[in-house]
């Protein structure tokens, strides 16, 4: 986690911290920004299935922090998602933009 925390850090310009230090296994995401307030989901998983989990899991206190979610896949996205649009909605979540894999990171 440390390794990819260190290289959204870089590529992105966060300051992303380890959510599960100040909770343990924090409810739906791993690494977060409050200041630019964005947060990410870190997972080999990526099957819609673990994102409809990820989304699902997200508090309202998490929402209020963390106006942009995004979801990291360490591997290669899928070609497509079948993602629940409620919980989309209520996390801003944008299939198109929020699920980044290793290959969207090294393209950046």
């Amino acid at each position: 986690m440390r390794i990819f925390r260190e290289i959204m850090n870089t590529v992105y310009g966060l300051n992303l911290k380890n959510l599960n230090a100040l909770r343990s296994n924090n409810p739906g995401l791993d690494l977060g920004d409050e200041s630019k307030e964005i947060a990410f989901q870190v997972s080999s998983q990526k099957t819609s299935t673990k994102i409809n989990e990820t989304l699902e899991k997200i508090t309202k206190e998490q929402i209020a922090l963390f106006k942009k979610v995004k979801v990291l896949i360490i591997g290669e996205k899928q070609n497509s998602y079948t993602l629940n649009k409620k919980n989309c909605k209520k996390c801003n979540f944008n299939e198109d933009e929020d699920i980044v894999d290793i290959n969207s990171l090294l393209r950046i």
